[in-house]
């Protein structure tokens, strides 16, 4: 299976168990080392966001409700713990994932 920088997956998350992720990785880390670094999602509602959140519509890539790219959160698993891919972030929305990672790691 490939593996593709923005696309949202079903990933086996160490003590969470399977939940949905986008890729945030870039191709060489997806396609070398095939360990690639997600960011997890979650359907469920806050009360307030925070700029490490990315907000997704219903039926956004592939997922069944409106959630959140918790951009925060970040993960490295095996490829082989993806699921196939539910679909792909558009282009816009993956400028805002990253606007949201740079705010998470403190790069700006």
């Amino acid at each position: 299976m490939r593996v593709r920088r923005g696309g949202v997956h079903y990933a086996l998350l160490p003590g969470l168990g399977r939940r949905p992720a986008v890729v945030v990785s870039s191709r060489p880390v997806n396609d070398a080392l095939r360990r690639p670094v997600l960011a997890r999602i979650t359907a469920r509602q806050r009360e307030r966001s925070l700029p490490t959140h990315v907000v997704l519509g219903e039926s956004e890539a592939g997922l069944p409700l409106p959630s959140t790219v918790l951009c925060h959160e970040l993960w490295t698993v095996p490829a082989e713990d993806l699921d196939p891919e539910l679909g792909l972030l558009e282009l816009d929305r993956m400028g805002e994932v990253d606007a949201a990672l740079l705010r998470a790691l403190d790069l700006v």
